[in-house]
């Protein structure tokens, strides 16, 4: 949904998205190789079958979770 703005499940283009931030309170803790790691999570939700996906939007994070990854 993030890439083709349109639901997988349903086709719809009625996709709303929810970026992670701290006034959301959207983040997540991830177990990586006995550590963790915080990162924000953006949700994209269809407004009609409710189906969500959710991503690692900040390049910062998503590097970070790549290098304790490996």
């Amino acid at each position: 949904m993030k890439n083709t703005k349109k639901c997988p499940k349903c086709n719809s283009l009625a996709i709303s998205r929810k970026r992670g931030s701290p006034v959301l309170n959207s983040w997540c803790r991830i177990s990586i190789n006995l550590t963790s790691l915080d990162v924000w999570i953006s949700k994209f939700i269809c407004t009609e079958c409710g189906y969500v996906e959710e991503w690692i939007e900040n390049e910062n994070d998503l590097k970070k979770f790549k290098e304790r990854s490996q």
